[in-house]
């Protein structure tokens, strides 16, 4: 499909932009952000807009695009891009990780100007990162400009002007799309930080694989997924598995104590099925439960090979909805066996308490009937622990203490978490209530610090906690008085706390967008890690176009690996010869040798993986480093480093240690990189180099895609970009019989701008 800017309409089209500011961070999940992003021209040159407009069409929603905007969206995110006036371009962006398309866009509108616009003067700012963690509608920006001016006088913090939060320079930096060594490494370590939290979200009891088709079966997975989740088991599993990426699966799978795979004839024909099998059983090695879906008796996957290793494993057949109920038992009983040591943490997975009930135990019937201590005056008609149950069983889930604080814990953090959770405080105020220090703390904790709204419902039969501090803090808020029998107040209590904490049609808003939150954790992960990707891409390309040309046609980026040498083609048992970096290790009682060797990557844009293009080392030198260094580090947090030797082998957690060892000889990523990358080009050159398939010319190629940028990429993913190949023969036809172009090229990379 193509677009031309001409014809598109004038009128903004009517669609849904979700203000956050007005929904309020207690309702919605904080895991929503929205970035503003502005860019301010001296001059917008005619043209410029639309041209980012096409180039950022893939990303396009196809009915909601006009002469001054487009909507877009990536995942889970949605961006909103307009030419507000003459001379300014915004970008709004919702999402649970906004800066990758954000840094796509930018990417865009760089580029277009470096290629077509060279000179157009203009600046951008990014939000106040405070500002979008509250969720401000209108936050504070901060320009490149005024970044670079505090950088140059050292000032370690920025003002924000609209809400005055403290901002580190350091951060800003890390955020903001900026050139430069220092701020790689920079934007490195805040994303390695940032990837470590969200994996460390990645943690669940159960993953549960199903196919599809077998949501139409007797009796479907989506049915017992449902009956897992109300056992409190924290379970990820995909609404829509046939769109589900495998990198977001190997996620999920890695991050979980015992895999669920829902085996069926259906499943065998499936190929994600079978890679997520194969995944499961001889990859990762995970702990495994079958349980066999399907019509009643079918049982025709067992003829597939695939399933040769697992046929004869335990199962459970889960075929016939008469017998569900005591199947599902039996899986219960199947599944706490292999994840006994998990019955305490789940209790931790709850959902949060919409309503923390503070009260003393002198003030209720049920604490005085097992035993506690009570006064002339401390029972009244209501119960606090009765009006937990009676609000629980009205749908509003309470945190009370009895049943939310056992022997193990620590009740001042339990409580402190509850009231941090929870939507709204019920205070049942009292004579007693008022002289217990615990329950001051709690009230006054509610009221100083959290500055959570408070209702007072008033127990006992007392009124001196009408003198107390308590009363004249509590003065504005709402009051109930159950001393005596007040039905009536019990119901307009009811009414009160489901305004605090959402009706019925925005509860099931929020579910549902927790729900795409839970789903999307992968994404969000994707999509920093697609981001780190990027910025190293970008400044990698930046530093091979201050090479000789001699080095410009090879691929950009490279990796270290292990590799058995008999899967290498026309390999020689010469080049062992005086190799220093040739180990011997044992596998399935056989001893095997593994070369240490560098490997090409394909650099699609959702995720590098191998080539097949492969260069011996013979000795792992310092100067290489610097850059295997960062580039590991960025490899090993995601589903690539399952397919590499060096991340599994002991011998290749050593070569790890080793580089980071070395690492410190070579600090500079630009000498370390290109020392590196003349280490392959001549191996190249001189034919030194080894492939996995015979046939290599359809491995990597220089590419260019539809948003202008170049990398080098596979065959398949140069199908599904639709991207254009660029002529890697330039080296050699091109300028074949004129050496002379190659010194004029090398001659222009190495003129000293000042001087022009």
């Amino acid at each position: 499909m193509h677009i031309i800017p001409c014809l598109l309409p004038e009128k903004k089209p009517d669609f849904e932009w979700t203000d956050l500011s007005q929904i309020g961070s207690r309702s919605l999940s904080t895991d929503l952000k929205e970035y503003i992003v502005v860019y301010n021209f001296e001059y917008l040159p005619a043209g410029l807009f639309n041209r980012i407009q096409v180039r950022l069409f893939q990303y396009g929603d196809n009915s909601i695009i006009w002469k001054h905007g487009s909507l877009l969206r990536k995942n889970y995110q949605k961006a909103l891009i307009e030419n507000t006036d003459v001379a300014t371009i915004q970008i709004k962006v919702q999402g649970n990780k906004p800066e990758n398309i954000v840094f796509v866009i930018h990417e865009v509108i760089e580029s277009l100007i470096n290629e077509s616009f060279v000179g157009i003067k203009y600046d951008y700012s990014f939000p106040c990162p405070e500002c979008v963690d509250s969720q401000k509608g209108d936050p504070c920006l901060f320009s490149l400009s005024l970044l670079h001016r505090a950088n140059e006088f050292q000032a370690p913090f920025l003002q924000c002007s609209k809400y005055f939060h403290a901002v580190s320079i350091e951060e800003m930096m890390a955020i903001m799309p900026i050139d430069g060594i220092s701020n790689l490494d920079m934007n490195l370590e805040y994303s390695l930080r940032h990837l470590k939290q969200i994996k460390s979200k990645l943690k669940y009891d159960i993953a549960f694989w199903y196919c599809e088709n077998d949501t139409k079966s007797p009796v479907s997975p989506i049915d017992v997924i449902e009956k897992m989740d109300k056992q409190d088991f924290k379970i990820w599993y995909s609404r829509h598995p046939n769109e589900e990426k495998l990198d977001a699966i190997t996620y999920a799978l890695k991050e979980s104590k015992l895999v669920i795979l829902g085996i069926s004839d259906e499943f065998a024909k499936d190929k994600k099925c079978l890679e997520v099998l194969s995944l499961v059983k001889n990859l990762l090695k995970k702990n495994y439960l079958l349980i066999e879906f399907g019509p009643i008796g079918g049982r025709n996957w067992i003829k597939n090979p695939a399933f040769a290793p697992i046929c004869s494993d335990y199962r459970i057949i889960m075929q016939d909805p008469k017998r569900l109920e005591v199947k599902l038992s039996e899986m219960f009983d199947s599944i706490e066996l292999q994840l006994e040591d998990t019955k305490n943490s789940r209790q931790l997975n709850k959902k949060p308490p919409q309503v923390f009930i503070s009260y003393c135990w002198a003030n209720s019937h049920d604490a005085g009937k097992k035993g506690s201590r009570t006064t002339p005056t401390s029972l009244g008609w209501l119960d606090p622990r009765g009006l937990a149950k009676f609000l629980e069983d009205n749908g509003i889930y309470c945190w009370i203490d009895t049943q939310e604080i056992n022997n193990s814990g620590s009740i001042f953090g339990a409580m402190t978490k509850g009231m941090n959770t929870a939507k709204l405080i019920i205070a049942c105020v009292s004579d007693e209530y008022v002289n217990s220090g615990t329950c001051k703390n709690e009230f006054r904790f509610a009221h100083v610090s959290l500055k959570i709204p408070i209702v007072k419902a008033v127990v006992g039969s007392g009124n001196l906690w009408r003198r107390n501090e308590i009363a004249f803090l509590s003065g504005d808020y709402p009051e109930f008085n159950f001393q005596l029998e007040n039905k009536k107040a019990l119901d307009e209590l009811l009414e009160l706390v489901r305004k605090y904490v959402g009706n019925e049609k925005e509860d099931e808003l929020l579910n549902e967008n927790s729900i795409k939150q839970a789903d999307s954790t992968n994404s969000a992960f994707q999509e920093l890690y697609e981001l780190t990707q990027r910025r190293f891409l970008k400044q990698i390309g930046k530093i091979v176009y201050q090479m000789s040309s001699n080095y410009l046609n090879y691929p950009f980026l490279f990796c270290i690996d292990l590799i058995d040498p008999k899967k290498l083609v026309n390999f020689s048992e010469e080049i062992k010869k005086e190799n220093k970096m040739i180990h011997k290790i044992s596998k399935d009682d056989e001893e095997i040798e593994l070369c240490t060797c560098i490997r090409t990557l394909c650099e699609h844009e959702e995720g590098w993986h191998l080539s097949d293009w492969v260069v011996i080392v013979s000795e792992l030198l310092p100067q290489y480093c610097g850059y295997l260094l960062r580039i590991m580090n960025i490899i090993k947090n995601g589903s690539l480093s399952n397919e590499m030797q060096i991340f599994q082998l002991d011998i290749g957690h050593s070569i790890l240690a080793d580089i980071d060892r070395k690492s410190s000889l070579t600090k500079n990523l630009n000498e370390s990189y290109m020392s590196l990358r003349k280490f392959y080009a001549e191996n190249f050159d001189a034919n030194k180099i080894f492939s996995l398939t015979a046939d290599v010319s359809d491995d990597l190629n220089k590419c260019e895609l539809k948003s202008g940028k170049k990398l080098w990429l596979c065959g398949e993913h140069l199908a599904t970009t639709n991207a254009r190949i660029i002529d890697n023969a330039f080296r050699n036809e091109t300028f074949k019989d004129d050496p002379l172009a190659f010194q004029i090229l090398d001659a222009i990379n190495n003129i000293d701008a000042s001087i022009v």
